[in-house]
């Protein structure tokens, strides 16, 4: 998560990622449950992600850092639409690009 803060703190303030983030974090607790025990700081800081993690498997982190990040994602889709989110998230992770050249499709792991 430090990368994707780190860029769009530049962009839209801390204030404005804090609340995409808090919002992010509410729909994604709404698929994992665990992540109902971390908090959105005002700094735009998780808090209770990390003491949460030490206490559950490494799939289940796996899955609420997940979610989290799709609903992130989700959200900037919905503000800024699919092209800027995809350049975006090249930008942050150039190197997460894998063309699939059968689909002409970009695959991006969360």
């Amino acid at each position: 998560m430090g990368k994707i803060r780190t860029y769009l703190t530049k962009i839209v303030g801390v204030a404005g990622f804090q609340a995409l983030l808090t919002r992010a974090l509410a729909l994604a607790a709404a698929e994992v449950s665990w992540l109902k025990t971390v908090s959105v700081q005002a700094d735009a800081n998780l808090e209770g992600f990390e003491d949460a993690a030490h206490s559950l498997s490494a799939e289940a982190v796996a899955a609420g850092g997940t979610a989290l990040l799709e609903q992130l994602l989700g959200l900037l889709n919905t503000f800024i639409g699919e092209a800027l989110t995809l350049r975006l998230v090249q930008d942050i992770w150039p190197q997460s690009q894998s063309d699939k050249s059968e689909t002409g499709t970009k695959e991006i792991p969360a």
